[in-house]
Formats: structure tokens, sequence, C-alpha cells
């Protein structure tokens, strides 16, 4: 592909603090595979080479073995970011905006997809869009999500206005940033008189971006977010006026005038057509080609997406939630083929199992695991070197790496976090069990967060 390709892995996990204890986000596992693997196997698949990775200092270590015994053909440019920084999205790009110089994909790690990139820049290249966003239904749960139950319920919707094609952004914004009405100018709704809003999508955080707006970011700090903050920005921007290069030249001049200590502490004024001024010739095309629908004296700023309908057999999950965490996990092992490219085995030979066992065909069970004799599971993943008792019984669960359970225990919709140590004849119910935590035998928790204060509470 003619793209840079950047793969953004500097979240913290913020909305699932309860699992990043132990094990970085990026790193997660979903189907015994690092989370962050399906992202980069899906740029490989589009016969990708090169990527920028963009992590917290911190994660630069694990994440450089992984992605040395995972993908040793491949090449990486690692990018820091202090662990102390609350940056966001678009705080990212800013970062390694130099290292771009052509159009880009942009992608985050807690991705799991299996769509074909060729689909999404054929959109782009079409319309010769300014950004071209990934959109896909939100995943309903199947399952009810462990932990701590809250009646607040998240405001984690997006609201999306297409036009008729159902190609073009005229609106985008997130439900927690909007009061009671959703507000549109005159001049949009007759532009666009048939918009489409839609409740149901979500940005899955896959985008192709023109070179120009990395540039645009270099010298705009006010935008920290990509979903939050820039494709807002850029989708209001289409409808805005755009200036002639007389006029930017004059502009231009005008703040040469302008002695630059005027500016200490601010951002100099820009104004996006400097970004992305193009010959006469070229802007002609654009008006008067087919797919071009921007009046003369548009700004020439063009919001593209390509959009998963409901017929559609692709998969896709984001990762960033202990909800969508839980169910991703919960659905993986039908989806590896397609994400792989290859017939995993569920079982590895490296893993020993004791005995009778009763172990479903929707389980996924890791390297170097021991399984005890008359053990039951079923709908659940079982992590590397994981060592599982006699008589446990394990159901709609996720079970990361090197966890012990012993004798007897009963394990039902809970995610036990890597090193935890569940002693015999414990029962867990919709519970999140934290990092190298030691449950007391007999113990019997539902609906809990188990982590160091609640088991000093004990």
């Amino acid at each position: 592909m003619e793209f840079q390709a950047v793969l953004l892995a500097a979240g913290k996990g913020s909305r699932m603090t309860d699992l990043v204890h132990g094990v970085p986000k990026p790193l997660l596992p979903v189907g015994n595979k690092p989370m962050m693997w399906y992202s980069i196997k899906l740029m490989e698949k589009a016969g990708i080479e090169d990527i920028i990775l963009v992590a917290l200092e911190s994660t630069l270590k694990d994440i450089h073995k992984m992605l040395v015994e995972n993908f040793p053909k491949m090449n990486f440019d690692l990018e820091g970011i202090e662990d102390d920084k609350d940056l966001g999205t678009a705080d990212s790009l800013r970062r390694i905006a130099d290292k771009i110089k052509t159009d880009a994909i942009v992608m985050s790690s807690d991705l799991v997809t299996d769509i074909d990139l060729q689909r999404v820049a054929d959109v782009y290249r079409t319309y010769d869009a300014s950004l071209t966003s990934f959109l896909a239904k939100v995943p309903e749960a199947t399952e009810s999500v462990p932990g701590l139950k809250t009646k607040t319920k998240p405001r984690h919707r997006e609201f999306i206005g297409l036009d008729k094609t159902g190609q073009r952004i005229v609106y985008q914004s997130a439900e927690a940033d909007l009061d009671e009405n959703i507000t549109l100018r005159k001049s949009v709704l007759k532009r666009f008189p048939h918009i489409n809003l839609r409740t149901t999508l979500m940005d899955a955080h896959l985008y192709i971006i023109k070179k120009w707006v990395f540039d645009l970011l270099k010298d705009n700090s006010s935008i920290s977010s990509i979903r939050g903050d820039l494709v807002p920005f850029l989708v209001k921007k289409q409808f805005s006026h755009g200036k002639s290069k007389k006029t930017i030249e004059h502009d231009d001049e005008q703040l040469q005038s302008i002695d630059d200590r005027s500016f200490v502490g601010e951002q100099k004024p820009t104004d996006i057509s400097r970004y992305m001024v193009t010959d006469d010739l070229m802007d002609r095309a654009k008006i008067e080609s087919i797919f071009g629908d921007d009046p003369p004296g548009s700004s020439g700023v063009r919001c593209h997406c390509f959009v998963i309908d409901e017929n559609d057999d692709t998969i896709c999950y984001r990762a960033n939630t202990v909800s969508s965490y839980f169910e991703v996990n919960r659905q993986i092992h039908k989806h590896l083929p397609a994400l792989t490219d290859t017939q995993d085995t569920f079982i590895p030979a490296s893993v020993s199992v004791k005995g009778k066992r009763q172990i479903g065909p929707d389980c996924m069970i890791g390297e170097g695991a021991t399984v005890g004799d008359m053990v039951t599971m079923k709908r659940s993943s079982i992590g590397r070197h994981c060592t599982i008792g006699d008589k446990v019984k394990i159901a709609n669960s996720t079970i990361m790496d090197h966890v012990t359970i012993k004798d007897g225990c009963v394990v039902q919709g809970s995610i036990i976090c890597d090193n935890a140590h569940i002693n015999e004849c414990c029962e867990l119910k919709d519970c999140i069990v934290s990092s190298s935590q030691s449950i007391p035998e007999k113990s019997k928790y539902t609906n809990e967060v188990v982590h160091a204060e609640k088991m000093m509470q004990f």
C-alpha cells in the first residue's frame, strides 16, 4: 500500500484499570495472543512492512520482545511516551508528525478486526478524502459484565450523521460531549437535506489521514484526541469557506510582519487552508469531478467513512473496556481462522491434561498449561502456563497467564488476571481477580473486584 502505517499503543487502559495492574493494555491476552498482535497482523496481511509504533516508555521493552518473537520480518520504529503524561491519541500523532512523509493509516492497538484495508483505502481514494474512518456496528454483549455493578449507565455512544450515500460524515460527536440537543447549521441541512443520524455505530479507531493533517496537528496543540477532537474539527471544517492562494500568501505576509514575541506562550493564528494549498488546476479538477459534491469556494476538507452494514460478516471489536474485552475473549475462538489465516489448535501439544475432562469446543488453552482430573470447561480461555486442579469447573471466563486454580473451585463469568492464585474450593461468580492476588480457600465472591485492599479487609 502507498501509505505509511502508525499503530497507537500508548493507552493506559483507564476504563479497564482492574485488568492492567500486571500487564500493559496492548499486551493483555485476547485468545491467548497479545491484544496488539491483531492490529499488526492486519497490517501485515495488507502488505505493510514498516510501522511507526507509539507506546508508553515503561512498556517498550516488553513490546519489543513480543514484536521480535511474533513479527521478525517487519520493521518497527518505536516512539516512547512518558508514563506521567496524560496524552490523547492526537497528541501521540503530534509526537511523530515529523516522521510522516505521506498519507498514513492510523490504527489503535485495541482493535480486533479482519477488515480488508483495501476496502477502506478504496473509499479514501475515491473521494480524495482528508480523513476516512472505519465505522462498525457496536457489538452486543452476550453475557453480564464481571465486577462491581453500577447504576450509572456509561455514555459511550457516538452520534454520527451520514449523507444519503452513507459514506460522507456530516456530523459526529460523542454522547458525553453533548448537552440535551443536537444542533446543525442551516447551511449543512441545505446542502445535505437527508442526514441519517446513527447511534449504533462505533468509531473503530482505524483511519486513513492526509499528510497535511499531521502538519496541522503540529501547530494546534488544542487537538488532543482523534475521535473526540480531530474528527469533529475536520467534519465542521467541511462547511467553512476556503481561502485562495493569493489570500493565504497575503495573510502570510501579514503574519511575518508581526513580532513573533507577541505569541510567546500562545499558538500562532492558523487557517486550515494554508495546509491544503494545491495548484488552481487541481482545485478545479476536484470540484468538477463526478465525485465532487463540494460547491465552489468550499474549504476542500472531506470526511468520509467505510461502514460495515448488518449483512457484512466482517469482524470488529474494540477491547477498550472491561465489557468489550470480556466479550471479545468469549467470541474469539469463532474468529481466529479469519483473523490469523491459520488453523491454530485450541489445545496445543504442550498442554498437560490428566484423567477425565469435559472441555468444550469453544474453549482455548494456552501453551504449557496443566489441567487436572475431572475438570469441566465451557466457553472459556485459559492462559499460558496455568495450573488447573482436579474437579474444577470454569464457564464463561477469561483466565490470564500463570494463574493457579486449586482443586474443587468454581469460576463462572469472571476474569482472573495474571499470576493470581485461587485456593481450594473457592466460588467466584461475575468477578474480577486482580493481578498476583491470592484468594483464601473456601472463599465466595459474587460481582466483586478482588484486589489487594479487598484482601486486607478479608
